[in-house]
């Protein structure tokens, strides 16, 4: 996959956000279904149900991004992937931390662990918890 788009889940089922989907696939290019968790309380629920729309419009990878307000949140978050993964579809699970505190080590963790995404940044962090593009690979080589 060379090409994506990435829509939110919020917005994916509008016909016209729908449309741009099913075009997408048409052409090959891949589909990321975004859930960004910033504001709710975190419940793995909440990733369950963002996996299963992604699914259900036939999504490649289903970005889940968290803003967590605690150390168990992390640990809860992590804990549920698992699951997703066995769940017995072709998407791909790309989890996200955000935030100062868990965003940049759990970003280098998940990417040591297989996620399929890293965010980074060119010039200017769009969100707390980014690595700078060029800082990625020499901090992922020192990792393993």
């Amino acid at each position: 996959m060379r090409h994506v788009i990435d829509v939110e889940a919020s917005t994916v089922e509008d016909p016209a956000l729908m449309a741009v989907v099913t075009r997408a696939k048409e052409e090959g290019i891949g589909v990321i279904i975004s859930r960004h968790i910033l504001a709710e309380p975190w419940h793995p629920r909440l990733a369950i149900d963002a996996y299963r729309m992604c699914n259900r419009v036939g999504g490649n990878i289903c970005k889940i991004a968290l803003h967590p307000d605690s150390f168990n949140d992390v640990c809860t978050f992590f804990g549920c992937l698992p699951t997703l993964a066995l769940r017995g579809s072709d998407v791909e699970i790309a989890p996200m931390i955000i935030g100062d505190k868990f965003g940049k080590v759990s970003r280098l963790l998940l990417a040591v662990g297989g996620a399929p995404l890293i965010y980074g940044y060119l010039s200017k962090a769009c969100v707390a918890g980014q690595w700078k593009v060029s800082e990625i690979r020499p901090m992922l080589r020192k990792m393993k």
